[in-house]
């Protein structure tokens, strides 16, 4: 028997979406002011999180993430999904 595929759930509330036991990642491509907190957000709920650069809107909320990997123990990985780079 084949498995229907199964629907995409929308969340309007990042909460909401960070509270989910069943994810494991979470990939923030939001608009720039919501880089840092909805990485912070999921870092927070046990999600390793890929953002878009930039990762924040200052220093500061660089250094939060920072901090946010060894406290929480997940991986924040910051990148663009421009062309890649050559050599």
């Amino acid at each position: 028997m084949k498995e229907a595929p199964r629907k995409p759930i929308i969340f309007k509330d990042i909460r909401k979406l960070v509270e989910q036991k069943d994810l494991d990642a979470l990939i923030v491509a939001a608009p720039d002011h919501w880089h840092a907190p909805a990485a912070l957000m999921g870092a927070a709920h046990g999600k390793h999180v890929y953002v878009e650069k930039p990762c924040g809107q200052n220093p500061y909320e660089g250094e939060l993430l920072s901090k946010a990997i060894s406290q929480y123990g997940r991986h924040i990985q910051m990148a663009t999904s421009g062309a890649p780079c050559l050599r």
